[in-house]
Formats: structure tokens, sequence, C-alpha cells
């Protein structure tokens, strides 16, 4: 089979072949991995604090593989915040559905066996059903689209995930959905002739129900025997998705149209820094020996050699590992209150960066498929007109039972901002 060429996996943060093409799931020997998070530098002067009483582990669990865009940018920060609180916080991604799918995952969290969940769209909006306005169909078109409205929201996100007993590591892209055949999807009615497959859960069947289009539920985990069973024609996924599951040497189309986008995010119980919290208040010397540690790593750390331990030759990570070392050092822990903020925040100063990874890995994905052979396809005016015009009767659905209609309200009106300067910017 011919592989797909991707300069992210010719030129990975490591500068090592941490997946193959030719199987995702195939990974660099367990070392390797853990390196990236328990290795400790000879000599680094942030690590050179006594071992501290208490250790707080975070265990977040994850179907992403480790290694993967989805999973790098906790290679950078979990290191970084291990090293600020002189050892006393470790993250530590349970990669690769260790711990299951994502609903088995925020089950362990309720019942105090994990504390995070790296979630893609179907656990997400598990926690908060709200966040699915996101992905209602068609209404995004591009990813500068989506982070125009996502920089003016997260706030929102925030409250809303808050609500639900969570907080929010980094809210980033699992990808826009695209309708992927073994058959010719070039027209509406072609669409609604084949059969279908569901995998991403109960809001894309509702998605998909509602454009007229049949679908047939299907588990993850079966695609690849299901697609050479024939059991299936079609199916809406992120070009990422359809990569991971080695499923693209099966179909042959695509419509370039995405039919809708979809978030993914890092997110902690609430619970976690509430008990770490308590702990410190509990112990006040400890919290001492807690800022010396900090004061230490912003004084005596310096970010060039810090990034060159980590192994970071990628310019993204590189620059996403300057911009949290910029910030940490106008950061202050006065309180034991104020740890929680300070490692949340040092989460989502990766967003940036680690969006435009994510996305970059996505386009380039979808033009491996083509170099190999699949044929993109555009759905004519009057086909999108129709589908539009589905969706929108689907957002007055859904608009007070799965989120509110003033979220709603207000995407629409940041998506009317960010179209109106775009076209001042072209004339």
């Amino acid at each position: 089979m011919e592989e797909i060429s991707n300069p992210y996996f010719e030129n990975n943060i490591m500068k090592r072949k941490i997946l193959s093409w030719k199987n995702p799931f195939n990974f660099l020997r367990i070392s390797v991995i853990l390196g990236v998070f328990l290795f400790v530098a000879p000599g680094s002067p942030a690590l050179a604090a006594a071992s501290p009483a208490k250790i707080y582990e975070i265990r977040m669990g994850t179907l992403a593989p480790a290694g993967t865009p989805w999973t790098v940018a906790v290679g950078l920060i979990a290191p970084i915040i291990r090293d600020y609180t002189g050892g006393r916080i470790k993250i530590i991604p349970l990669t690769s559905g260790l711990m299951g799918n994502d609903l088995e995952v925020l089950e362990k969290i309720r019942q105090d066996q994990l504390e995070g969940c790296g979630c893609n769209a179907a656990g997400l909006f598990e926690v908060a059903p709200e966040l699915s306005v996101f992905s209602l169909p068609f209404l995004f078109s591009s990813f500068d689209e989506v982070e125009y409205v996502l920089n003016h929201l997260r706030p929102e996100i925030d409250r809303i995930l808050e609500s639900k007993g969570f907080a929010r590591g980094a809210f980033v892209d699992a990808g826009f959905y695209f309708f992927y055949s073994r058959l010719d999807p070039s027209s509406l009615d072609k669409i609604r002739r084949q059969r279908t497959g569901s995998f991403w859960g109960s809001f894309e069947l509702i998605t998909l129900k509602a454009i007229g289009i049949d679908p047939i539920p299907l588990n993850l985990a079966e695609i690849t025997a299901d697609i050479q069973g024939k059991k299936f024609d079609g199916t809406l996924a992120p070009a990422s998705g359809v990569l991971g599951v080695q499923a693209y040497p099966f179909f042959r189309y695509f419509v370039e149209q995405p039919f809708y986008y979809t978030p993914c995010a890092a997110i902690f119980s609430r619970k976690t820094f509430e008990r770490i919290e308590s702990g410190l208040r509990k112990d006040p010397g400890e919290f001492q020996r807690l800022k010396t540690d900090f004061e230490n790593f912003k004084r005596l750390t310096s970010p060039d050699d810090y990034l060159r331990h980590q192994g970071v030759t990628d310019k993204s990570i590189w620059q996403m590992g300057e911009e949290v070392f910029s910030w940490l050092q106008g950061q202050e822990l006065k309180s034991p209150g104020d740890l929680a903020p300070l490692v949340l925040n040092t989460t989502r100063m990766a967003e940036k960066n680690w969006g435009s990874l994510l996305r970059t890995f996505e386009e380039q994905t979808q033009q491996g498929f083509v170099r190999r052979g699949m044929k993109p396809v555009r759905l004519s005016d009057a086909d999108m007109k129709s589908f539009q015009e589905l969706s929108r009767k689907l957002q007055d659905d859904l608009a007070g039972k799965r989120y509110p209609r003033e979220l709603l309200e207000k995407i629409l009106q940041l998506k009317k901002e960010f179209n109106e300067k775009a076209l001042q910017e072209i004339y």
C-alpha cells in the first residue's frame, strides 16, 4: 500500500518517525513515549528542589494516540507544569484508548479513578450538550471563521464547562467532517441513495437525519471490517479519522465542501484542583516551598535550554514553549487558590499554536488523499442551498433544547462580523 507523505511526521518534535502511515498506531517503544513526560535533564536548575511531601497526579484518559498532533502539546506542557511545581503536579496522559472511549473515561472521572479527559466531540457533548452548537451542519466553512468565533467565546465555553464540574485545559479542533465514499457523491440525490455509516455518536445521527440522510449506526472499532465487507458506502469524518482507522484506501471520492466542524478538548475535573488547594491550605509550609520552587524555576530556567532538553525542533512547538515561558515570567503564587488558574492557564497558552498544528495536519492529510488518487467532487449551488435550508431548520429545532438560543445567535453574529471584515480586506 502506498504511503501518504506528511511533513509533520518527517520533522516531528522529537525528529523521530513516531507514526507509520501504514499503521498509525505503530509507535516507538514505550520508553521513548514516556521519556517526554518523565525524563529529568541532569543539572536542570528547575528540578533542584527537594522531593515534595505530596505529589498530585492528574491522570488524563484519551483515545488520541501518543505522538500525534493531539498529544504533542501535552508532551511539552506536562513537564513544564511538573518542573515549576517542583514535581508536585504530574499530568499523566493515558493515550490510545488505554482507559477506554470518552464515555468510559468520563465515568472513571466521576468515580475518581481519573482526573481528566482528552475528549473528542462525543465525550465533550456528553459533558456539555450546549457545546454541540459548534457542530451544527454547514455552520462554519473555514478554520479562520471558527477561530474568530472561538476567540470571542472561550469565556462562555468555560462557564458552560464549569457548570458541569469541569475546567478547560484546551479547546481545539477535531477538524471538519467531509463526506467520503466508495461511490460517486457529486449530488445530493446520489448521497441520499448511498448507505451512509455513522460512527461518531448521537449528535451525528441527529445531524444526518436532519439533512435528509438516513444513517446506519456502526461501531467505530469495526469500521475497517465494515467497509471491507461493503456494509456501507460512505461516511462523514475528518481527514485524520479516515487516516487513523486506515479507511482511506477504500474511499474513491470526497465532497470538497465540509459538512460540519467538530471541536475536541482537554478537560479536568474541578474536584481535582479543589483537593490540591485544600491540601496546600492545610500545610502552609508546603505551599511556601512550592512558591520557592516556582520562583527558582522562573529565575534559573532558560527557555532555550529547557526546550532543547525536551528535544523540541518543530517551530510551532518551540514557539508554543516560548510563549508559555514568557507568560510564566509575569505570574505569581500568592495563595493556594492561585495554583489551579496557573496550571490551567499554562495549558491554555498552548491553544493558538496547538490549533495551528492540528489544522495544518488535517489539510496535509486531505492533500495526501488527493495525491494518492482520491477524487474531490463539488456539490452544486442548488444542492448546497438545500442542505443549508435543512441546517437552518435544525438550528431552530435544537435551540432551547441542546443549547441556548442566545449562544447560537452570538455565533451567527460573530460569523457575520468575520465575513464583513474579510470582505473589507479584499476590497
